[in-house]
């Protein structure tokens, strides 16, 4: 059976780590009889040093509610930054985490026209894109204005129809159905 290093990154094509596993950095994988398991244990002094640094780094966030890393605040992750934390023997902040997947997801079409997504090749759709969203949006302006033109005669109680006003200095009318 293979060994694994929770600290090496692999391809699809390989075992890998999977979402959740990092909890084996702070909690350890016994059996049910509560014994370490020799398939789950950290053996590596590597694999021991960064779940060490891991379990600091999740217990300072849980104490203070800053992420932290070697004594600084690691600011928040976001679609212009990106900034992120990379937890190994030396854990470091870098820039731009899956910058052009994350702008593909979220439709930030000035970082899928950076120089740095062009691999995508996305140049002609994004301009597409962007110019069916504004289409869409004036679209969906006139439709609302025109529903707004619409009702607005009616006033409380749907002209009428449901009892209250509407009726334009009438007597009151009487609800629809007796609903009123």
């Amino acid at each position: 059976m293979k060994q694994l290093s929770i600290t090496n990154m692999c391809f699809w094509s390989e075992l890998c780590v999977g979402h959740g596993d990092d909890l084996l950095y702070l909690f350890d994988a016994l059996s049910l009889g509560g014994e370490s398991t020799p398939l789950t244990s950290l053996t590596d002094p590597v694999d021991r040093q960064v779940r060490d640094q891991f379990t600091d780094l999740v217990a300072t966030f849980a104490r203070t509610g800053e992420p932290m890393l070697a004594g600084r605040r690691v600011k928040p992750f976001t679609a212009e930054g990106g900034d992120y934390m990379v937890v190994n023997s030396t854990p470091t902040v870098a820039q731009g985490f899956r910058r052009c997947q994350m702008g593909l997801w979220a439709g930030l079409t000035n970082v899928l026209k950076s120089p740095e997504c062009n691999f995508l090749q996305l140049g002609a759709l994004v301009g597409s894109l962007e110019g069916l969203t504004k289409g869409v949006t004036t679209t969906l302006t006139n439709t609302t204005a025109g529903l707004t033109n619409a009702t607005a005669g009616l006033t409380s109680g749907l002209g009428g129809l449901l009892g209250g006003g509407g009726g334009g200095g009438r007597a009151p009318q009487r609800p629809l159905l007796g609903l009123g």
